[in-house]
């Protein structure tokens, strides 16, 4: 699963003003939380910069994996949130992050 956020980002270093940096940390930690205690999914990276995050997870069912997320962030304010799924059996997504 991809979760991205798009972002006004700053000119000169391509990251996310504080505030924005600081949501998308609660973000992160509620949706890590629930992700393990439901045995969900699991985190792999978490990219930011030119204007975007995006948090790589794998998961072996897709639909248990968004029922956590929502249950997780059913209190927060909702944030600018895309969502791409696709069969990654050879972890290639994560793979290309450890290359060199």
């Amino acid at each position: 699963m991809l979760v991205g956020w798009a972002y006004e980002d700053d000119a000169r270093t391509g990251m996310p003003p504080a505030d924005v940096r600081t949501q998308m940390d609660t973000l992160e930690a509620a949706v890590d939380k629930a992700l393990e205690a439901e045995g969900a999914g699991v985190l792999v990276a978490s990219i930011t910069g030119a204007g975007a995050r995006e948090w790589r997870y794998y998961t072996a069912d897709p639909d248990a994996f968004m029922d956590a997320l929502n249950d997780a962030l059913e209190t927060h304010p909702d944030y600018p949130l895309d969502f791409k799924a696709f069969e990654d059996p050879a972890w290639d997504a994560l793979a290309e992050l450890l290359e060199d």
